[in-house]
């Protein structure tokens, strides 16, 4: 292993567990994991990125064939890794920001990030990894941070995050083919407060906004950094949706294999991936009603379609979450039990085949 890695383990490891993973390696699936020793990022990498036009796949599962292709090509450039001589941090330079990382215990943690317009450092860091890492392991932790918006303002995040590698299977690209892939889904809710030093309580909380973050990631056998990412962000003000911002990156394969990477050299072995989805389309037509402790949606689908169900408070606390597949029909119904939450207004999200929508509901 990279002796500057093992450097940066040694130094920043926490004697706290911050996370608790649940491992279930019984079936065939469990062969299909992330290892530190292959997947973990690595000082000194120059990693060759693209983003591309978003796309989202519904499938979901065991052995399944996601195929991917014609993703058409947005930017390049370049993602350096290098670390902090003072803190042995590791930091990672793009074009839009500067991220701090840190390993703790077995796990990858983001510890601030830096852009033109605000610096956050994270009290609580927020998980990105646990390693080894295999199919249906999962954890959930909250997260917080502070710093400054503009050199000006101060800024609170606080937040939730939950990791799950939820299927594997074979990731079809272009014109190669990668087996034993894996893929991560991360949801990711908060609230952010920008605020002044002589601002009241109530005056905080009115300027609070709400993030909702979905991201899926490939891993494949035999290549350090994720294939494919996909990231869904929506912005609400007062719990009222400002935005909805979609970005899609590939790590591509040829390029990869150009890195200087003695473990995956090893395990590597003849990849590919072909054809892709673009974004679907609007399938979905809903109306939302409450009774009670009850949420009622009511909906037809044009085409089968992967729902997921949110239910966030203001401060981003995730307290109801399901997914399901189903069938092109009408005559739908899906009931959400909000039994034990205290009355209130809180963001129920849908995302229906990548699409996102998303109600204000008041219990």
């Amino acid at each position: 292993m990279n002796r500057m890695i093992n450097n940066v383990y040694r130094y920043c490891y926490c004697i706290c567990a911050l996370v608790a993973v649940s491992i279930a390696n019984t079936s065939a699936s469990a062969q299909t994991g992330i290892s530190f020793e292959s997947n973990g990022i690595r000082v000194g990498d120059s990693i060759p990125k693209q983003q591309v036009e978003y796309f989202y796949v519904e499938e979901i599962g065991d052995d399944v064939v996601w195929n991917i292709s014609d993703l058409e090509l947005i930017r390049p450039y370049t993602v350096q890794l290098f670390t902090d001589s003072d803190s042995f941090d590791i930091r990672e330079l793009t074009p839009e920001c500067i991220n701090t990382y840190a390993f703790r215990e077995d796990t990858l943690m983001l510890t601030g990030s830096e852009t033109s317009l605000e610096k956050i450092s994270y009290t609580q860091p927020i998980p990105l990894l646990a390693y080894p890492f295999y199919h249906m392991d999962t954890f959930e932790t909250p997260y917080s941070g502070t710093g400054l918006y503009c050199q000006t303002h101060n800024i609170d995040k606080n937040g939730f995050i939950n990791i799950e590698a939820d299927s594997w299977g074979t990731l079809i690209l272009n014109d190669d083919t990668l087996r034993n892939t894996i893929r991560i889904h991360t949801i990711r809710t908060g609230a952010t407060c920008m605020y002044d030093e002589d601002d009241s309580l109530d005056t905080r909380t009115e300027r609070m906004k709400q993030e909702i973050e979905e991201r899926y990631q490939w891993y494949a056998k035999g290549y350090r950094y994720p294939i494919l990412e996909t990231v869904s962000t929506s912005y609400y003000d007062n719990m009222d949706l400002v935005s909805c911002v979609q970005k899609a990156f590939c790590y591509a394969p040829d390029l990869q294999i150009l890195l200087e990477d003695k473990e995956n050299e090893d395990i590597r072995y003849s990849d590919s991936i072909a054809e892709a989805q673009s974004n679907q389309p609007d399938i979905i037509q809903y109306s939302v009603s409450v009774s009670g402790s009850q949420i009622q949606i009511s909906y037809s689908l044009t085409e089968d379609a992967r729902i997921s169900i949110l239910v966030c408070n203001q401060m981003g606390m995730l307290y109801r979450r399901e997914s399901f597949l189903m069938p092109a029909g009408e005559g739908y119904s899906k009931t959400v039990d909000c039994t034990g939450l205290l009355p209130g207004t809180y963001i129920l999200y849908l995302n229906v085949n990548g699409n996102v929508y998303t109600e204000k509901v008041k219990l």
